[in-house]
């Protein structure tokens, strides 16, 4: 039997492209999973190759990453399913394992494909650091810079000296501060843990002049 394996990472992507290209190869029956594919350790993938392929199958993809992103984890069950009996064909890529040529085509794509990731994540990385040192910041918005009525709240009660003391602690109880943010802008996001301006605190107040200037 040939079976056909599809797989993308979340629910918004389309599995479309791919199951045209298996239909087109005339496979007999199409396996389909969203999940993504930083592991093989995946619950569709691993029923499949413990259940639904047998010695004398042949398993087709679409492209090889479509059975993981890691190396090491896809060798391993390509090795597993050749000690099984079951053969593997990327139609992308344009190899079968059941030839020597085949198989080594497989495993210098593999680390041309893993070398490609490893470079993107590092551009990624560099990209963000720079960014960070632009003054961009990532992730949500902090509970209180992030805002600019409370950002203004707490400048005018610090301006008033009822905020903190020269050695950087609250002349305000955390309760009554996370009371007066909240009423100071009603339309984000209620404060709800002191830990929030602890942590706001720990960090040296960042948004106001530092306890040190004061």
């Amino acid at each position: 039997m040939i079976i056909g394996y599809a797989r993308v990472s979340t629910d918004d992507q389309s599995l479309g492209l791919q199951l045209a290209a298996l239909e087109r190869f005339g496979v007999d029956r199409i396996i389909t999973e969203k999940a993504s594919g930083k592991t093989v350790d995946r619950a569709t993938f691993q029923d499949m190759l413990e259940y639904g392929v047998r010695p004398g199958d042949t398993l087709v993809v679409w492209k090889l990453d479509r059975m993981g992103r890691t190396l090491s984890g896809v060798i391993q069950v390509i090795e597993d399913m050749q000690k099984n009996g079951v053969d593997l064909v990327s139609i992308t890529d344009g190899f079968d394992v059941r030839t020597p040529m085949g198989k080594a085509m497989m495993q210098i794509s593999l680390v041309f494909a893993e070398l490609e990731r490893n470079m993107i994540s590092e551009r990624t990385k560099a990209g963000m650091a720079a960014a960070r040192a632009a003054g961009k910041t990532f992730g949500p918005k902090h509970s209180i810079m992030g805002f600019p009525k409370r950002l203004k709240h707490v400048k005018a009660l610090d301006a008033d000296g009822l905020l903190r003391d020269g050695d950087g602690q609250l002349l305000i109880s955390r309760a009554d501060l996370i009371a007066s943010l909240n009423a100071a802008d009603k339309s984000a996001k209620p404060i709800k843990s002191a830990m929030t301006i602890k942590r706001w605190q720990d960090d040296g107040f960042p948004g106001l002049d530092t306890a040190s200037d004061k």
